[in-house]
């Protein structure tokens, strides 16, 4: 009998693990254990006769059924991996992840008003009924009176309970990412979402701070399969660009059984293969943001521009005035002792609430306050209660930017207030593909993702990432389903990535495939889609033949042909495709040409002739190993005398080291760990290492990959 081992260090160990149904063992690891080890055993043994095999230190976590089969396992981190290598059915080893909210009413922009218009098989409006949308996050505010109808229920994995509630109370870090989420998708009250009747099923996998585990999350997906959801959205994701990580895989087994899985790409660009896992599913549908139409705060001083977010319960600036900036530091001394008479205060996150830093400022004089980041990406703030002066949140970046500029004029900035107009551009922290490993276009579409205003627990609030694009699509593929209800996540991806509209920059050039997938989703015009096409997406490595499989469900005969004569000197496609109605068969793209400019790519869009009709199919073609990072989730920790590490080699390692350096001087000292011919995929090791300090900053370690005459460094301080 074969079995699979995943074995993880989990280092984020304030995130409490629930069972996916009562039947499943429910056990928190010992509240003494520094550091546990989570195992997914992939096996097909019933589980009286694994737990006799099972080591008495260890517990069993999940029982997973239906997309993996086998359990979960915590216990130990020393024994379990003894244990582990005892064991002669191992085949594969994987650290668990930590997967985190992606977060960074413009229906208009992607047709759903539209949309509406469209009747069901009862010719009723598109409203999303009778569709069941699970969402994997951070819980609902179900008592929300736009929400409370729509719940229908929920598992709590986070917790171990059947109350998937969102963390409200200020000592258990307060989310609001999945009642956002949530509302997006299907909100009906005061707001309205893309699929205000379909029916909410809430697996709340994501704790306080928004972050929670693999095995969290895979206990989601389960459950949702058990619930028998048609759509599933995770806005969530890592750090890590992979093809086969456990999560990403069971997003591919669900969509096999039939339900359409949706996922943000990440937040991380504007750099290529910046995408994370699951987002790196091949058969899910992976979102990127864009922007809809609206009207961004900016603040202008001679050339120089930036945009504003705004403060819950804050006014905004006035349209077109001017005022005077100052920095007031971060914390309440620093303003205190700051002259803020009439002036703007600029304060540094961090301390005390948002709202005391408002008070005393207020105090001080200030007319407005405008706070910046601590820590790199954008700024999402708010006062528990409303205040009589403007204010503004700034990302790290723009915060940083802002302060040089006071510096640089003396202490003081004058700036005046203003705003930009922006509509269907790439945003530019939207992830990028491709999939390192197998090159996949990613994401596959754009959706909204900026200022969008939905449901936070107890009210509303903008957001801006693509956790908020996610929901939209899923939303959208509720509306497909009842319009059509024999579609599956074949017909649906199909549908909206071949009426996508390409969406081009300020300079009117066309984003990358990579960047934007198929385009921006445009619902009414996927409504309408008659034919099937899978793959909806191809990535040539060398000279091959791909097949694109159509099926043709009009009430009439349609012919269909490729439209290659840009990319003639590249590919070569077979003749036209008659197929009448219900019928199927396949064209066949060739590339015939490999060596093109000595470019490592080559990406654009093959056209399909439907009819009267154009479709675009998104393509890339390798031309030579790309320079994608060799380096990807780099974590490690100090503990009982070991460090313990995790990393993920995409492309393996010719030389693999990790070297102890002085962080004072940046002396070397010695290596740590080292090897050669390191296959690719997730690394984790506990290396013995005697600490001589506790101090945080004692101790920096490099990371050195050496991969096809290329090297690439990474390191952590502890």
């Amino acid at each position: 009998m074969r079995a699979m081992i995943l074995i993880s260090c989990i280092f984020f160990l304030n995130i409490s693990i629930s069972a996916a149904s009562p039947s499943i063992p429910m056990t928190n690891p010992p509240k003494d254990q520094l550091q546990t080890t989570t195992i997914l055993v992939e096996t097909d043994e019933p589980v009286a006769k694994f737990k006799e095999t099972l080591p008495s230190q260890a517990k069993i976590r999940f029982t997973f059924q239906h997309l993996f089969k086998g359990y979960s396992i915590v216990g130990p981190t020393n024994y379990l991996n003894r244990w582990a290598e005892t064991q002669p059915t191992i085949t594969q080893t994987s650290p668990v992840l930590t997967y985190k909210v992606e977060e960074h009413a413009n229906m208009d922009l992607i047709g759903v008003e539209q949309a509406r218009h469209f009747g069901n098989k009862f010719g009723q409006r598109l409203t999303g009924k009778g569709i069941k949308v699970g969402v994997i996050d951070t819980g609902l505010d179900y008592d929300h009176r736009d929400l409370s109808r729509n719940y229908k229920k929920g598992v709590d994995f986070v917790d171990l309970d059947r109350d998937p509630l969102e963390a409200t109370a200020r000592n258990y870090g307060p989310t609001y990412h999945g009642t956002h989420v949530a509302g997006i998708i299907a909100a009906n009250g005061s707001m309205q979402g893309v699929a205000p009747n379909a029916s909410l099923y809430i697996y709340r996998a994501l704790g306080p701070g928004g972050a929670g585990t693999s095995d969290q999350v895979l206990a989601a997906l389960e459950q949702a399969y058990i619930d028998k959801v048609d759509v599933v959205n995770l806005s969530l994701g890592s750090s890590v660009n992979a093809p086969d990580l456990p999560i990403t895989k069971a997003l591919d087994k669900i969509v096999e059984k039939g339900i359409t899985a949706i996922v943000s790409s990440g937040n991380t660009g504007p750099g290529v293969w910046t995408v994370g896992t699951p987002g790196t599913s091949s058969k899910a549908i992976t979102v990127g943001a864009s922007t809809p139409k609206l009207k961004t705060p900016t603040l202008q001083w001679g050339d120089e521009q930036l945009h504003l977010l705004p403060v819950q319960q804050a006014k905004t600036f006035e349209i077109g005035r001017s005022f005077t900036l100052v920095d007031a530091g971060q914390t309440i001394t620093d303003i205190q002792q700051t002259d803020l008479t009439g002036k703007v205060a600029v304060v540094k996150r961090g301390g005390v609430s948002f709202l005391d830093k408002t008070r005393v400022s207020m105090e001080q004089g200030a007319i407005g306050i405008l706070f910046y980041n601590s820590e790199p990406g954008e700024l999402h703030a708010g006062l528990e209660i409303p205040v009589p002066i403007a204010s503004g949140a700034l990302s790290k970046e723009n915060g940083d930017r802002l302060i040089k500029a006071i510096q640089d004029n003396g202490g003081q900035l004058l700036v005046r207030s203003g705003e930009v107009e922006t509509v269907d551009q790439l945003a530019s922290f939207s992830s990028r593909g491709p999939v390192t490993r197998s090159y996949t276009i990613k994401p596959d579409v754009l959706a909204p993702g900026v200022q969008i205003k939905s449901t936070v627990p107890g009210g509303y609030l903008p957001l801006e990432g693509t956790s908020m694009s996610a929901p939209y699509v899923a939303g959208v593929a509720a509306l497909l389903k009842e319009a059509h209800p024999e579609w599956g996540p074949v017909e649906i991806k199909s549908a909206l990535m071949t009426t996508a509209e390409q969406l081009v920059d300020i300079e009117k050039n066309r984003y990358r495939v990579y960047e934007q997938g198929a385009g921006r989703i445009f619902v009414e015009k996927a409504l309408e889609a008659t034919s099937v096409y899978e793959p909806t997406s191809l990535t040539f490595y060398e000279k091959e033949n791909k097949t694109i499989h159509i099926t043709n469900n009009s009430e009439k005969q349609q012919t269909y042909f490729v439209d290659a004569k840009e990319w003639s000197h590249i590919f070569a496609a077979s003749p036209i495709l008659t197929l009448e109605p219900g019928e199927e068969g396949d064209l066949v793209v060739s590339l015939k040409n490999n060596d093109v400019d000595n470019r490592m790519m080559t990406e654009g869009f093959i056209s399909i002739r439907e009819g009267i009709d154009d479709r675009s199919i998104p393509f890339l073609v390798i031309h030579q190993e790309p320079d994608y990072p060799r380096i990807q989730g780099f974590v490690a920790e100090l503990n009982a005398g070991k460090l313990g590490y995790e990393v993920y080699l995409p492309g393996g390692a010719d030389s693999f080291s990790i070297a102890l350096y002085d962080p004072g001087t940046l002396t070397f000292e010695k290596f740590v760990d080292w090897e050669k011919n390191v296959k690719p995929g997730l690394r984790e090791k506990d290396i013995i290492f005697p600490t001589q300090s506790t101090e945080y900053g004692s101790y920096l370690f490099v990371l050195c990959v050496e991969k096809s005459g290329k090297t690439e460094f990474a390191g952590v301080l502890l």
